[in-house]
């Protein structure tokens, strides 16, 4: 009995569509890689049989059965077979119907989609024989339909002809040629192809393909199957990466074993090198082994180099052994670790004391640093007062009056440029606005998320339209770095304009504490946040801010 796959594929050769007819008559044990050449299918008892389904390639040509079988050449003469599709559609014998039948022999010349079926013969002397064809269309490249696949780890696998294609090609006294993913492979036409020193790129899909003749016209038959390329050799060394940890005076085996593959028949040989220099071993059968013996471990074999080399015809590798003092690999630790423990700490300090560390650069480099970038304001601060209650007003004029000029421009020599204080009666308010805010390196914003008001208005409404609208063209047009301070925690974000909840959500803002830790923390973000280094006059002609205090 046959065993068929069931599924099929087609493919291209050298521009040209062959779509690939893969028999799958593949017997339950005789189509398994190393199992030889395989014989004819047994004869079995005359009477009813049911072969099983033929799965084959549109555009190709197909015989029924495909070798000659104890039913198909006896006695009778070709008229006394009858070959049926279906219950009752009866096949000719003449050769210029594209299916025709000779007797035991059923011949598709080609294969088109619709037939597939059951196909039925019978004769004189014996009982129906029934035959499953299922035609699929050609895919190049589709694995559906091939013969079971070939995975090897020889260095020098062999391809066999699937299912019976040789014998086919054969006794139809074909020729056969052999392709890889369908590209034709020069100077090959036996059963078998030999594959020297294989690698990953010998992978694919590997076709046997007959060109056989009937009644004077050529035809197309093949069959494919895939080869996997597995890894070659592989060492085993029992050690730590390559480390063997002893003490000076002690003993030691080095054991190198190599495996080679399955059904190697190829020259193996593995042996130790010592500094480059080979050494004398032993060598097994199945896998081989050579085992380095050093019966007394001394300072000098800790720095030499051991080397097994594993090698056949057709390959070379090797593999690195070192051998370590325990006490001196205590010593590397404890050195290790110690490197590790600084290079964290450093890591968590400057993460803590990042703010720390980066003001006292800039004390220490202000003396190098000169800043001519035309503008003559550090920050430009603006605050809203109206629409809020009396207390949060007055903490706000406190802190905006008081505190930031005492702590910025007294300590720090910052210039601030505040609404309310720096400006003159009777300017024009926007472009006051939009004059100082492009001459400041940046825009500090006092935040009144309890103001009274629309949830989610805009700048212009919170702030005033003059000072609104310059706010919002800094905010969109400038690229100017803006600097959040809160009186009181922002849970109310939706209470603030549009922009400033833009704003918000991608830098939190500072809240600000008179007194306490918090309040030196909040100063230290504040002067990070600031522009580095006290800045030079740059020649505006703009006020001494402490002119309007």
């Amino acid at each position: 009995m046959w065993r068929v796959s069931d599924r099929c594929f087609g493919a291209t050769l050298g521009g040209a569509t062959f779509p690939w007819v893969s028999w799958h008559f593949l017997r339950s044990t005789s189509d398994l890689p190393g199992s030889g050449r395989h014989a004819l299918p047994p004869a079995a008892p005359c009477g009813h049989r049911e072969e099983d389904p033929l799965f084959v390639t549109e555009g190709e040509a197909l015989r029924v059965p495909l070798l000659p079988d104890n039913y198909g050449d006896g006695e009778e003469s070709p008229a006394e077979y009858v070959w049926l599709k279906g219950e009752s559609q009866e096949i000719g014998t003449s050769e210029d119907e594209r299916v025709h039948h000779h007797g035991g022999q059923l011949y598709f010349l080609p294969l088109v989609f619709s037939d597939s079926g059951v196909y039925r013969r019978t004769s004189r002397k014996c009982e129906a024989v029934e035959f499953k064809v299922r035609v699929c269309k050609a895919e190049p490249f589709s694995p559906s339909v091939l013969y079971a696949r070939i995975e090897e780890e020889a260095l020098n696998p062999r391809v066999r002809c699937p299912g019976y294609m040789f014998e086919f090609c054969t006794d139809a006294g074909g020729n056969l040629t052999w392709y890889k993913d369908f590209g034709h492979i020069p100077n090959e036409s036996a059963e078998t192809v030999l594959i020297l020193n294989a690698s990953k790129r010998d992978e694919g899909i590997y076709t046997c393909r007959c060109t056989w003749e009937h009644a004077g016209r050529i035809f197309n038959s093949s069959a494919s199957r895939k080869l996997i390329v597995k890894a070659g050799c592989r060492f085993f060394i029992r050690g730590h990466d390559g480390f063997f940890f002893r003490i000076p005076g002690s003993q030691v085996k080095l054991a190198c074993s190599v495996f080679f593959g399955f059904n190697v028949q190829d020259l193996c040989v593995v042996s130790w090198l010592v500094n480059g220099s080979q050494v004398n071993t032993e060598r097994n059968q199945v896998v081989y082994k050579a085992t380095l013996t050093i019966c007394k471990v001394s300072e000098k074999h800790f720095h030499t180099e051991f080397k097994c080399v594993a090698m056949n015809s057709n390959k070379w590798d090797c593999v690195f052994v070192s051998l370590k003092n325990p006490e001196m690999m205590s010593t590397h630790v404890v050195i290790n670790l110690t490197l590790l423990g600084f290079f964290i700490l450093a890591l968590v300090t400057s993460k803590v004391f990042m703010i720390d560390l980066v003001l006292f650069a800039r004390d220490v480099l202000k003396t190098c640093h000169s800043q001519e970038d035309g503008k003559a304001y550090d920050a430009f601060v603006v605050y809203q007062t109206h629409n809020t209650e009396k207390a949060e007003a007055e903490k706000i004029c406190h802190f905006v009056a008081k505190v930031l000029p005492r702590e910025l421009e007294q300590k720090c020599g910052y210039r601030l440029f505040i609404l309310g204080r720096d400006d003159l009666p009777g300017e024009d308010h926007m472009e006051l606005v939009w004059t100082r805010v492009r001459l400041s390196r940046r825009l500090m914003i006092i935040l009144t998320p309890g103001a009274k008001g629309e949830c989610g208005g805009s700048i212009s409404e919170a702030y005033g339209a003059p000072t609104g609208l310059a706010l919002h063209q800094a905010l969109v047009h400038d690229d100017l770095k803006v600097i959040l301070i809160t009186m009181e925690r922002t849970g109310q974000l939706d209470r603030l304009p549009r922009e400033l909840q833009h704003l918000v959500r991608k830098s939190a803002p500072l809240l600000w504490k008179e007194q306490g830790c918090g309040s030196r923390r909040f100063w230290k973000h504040v002067r990070y946040l600031m522009p580095p280094g006290r800045p030079r006059s740059t020649g505006f002609g703009s006020r001494n801010p402490g002119d309007h205090r």
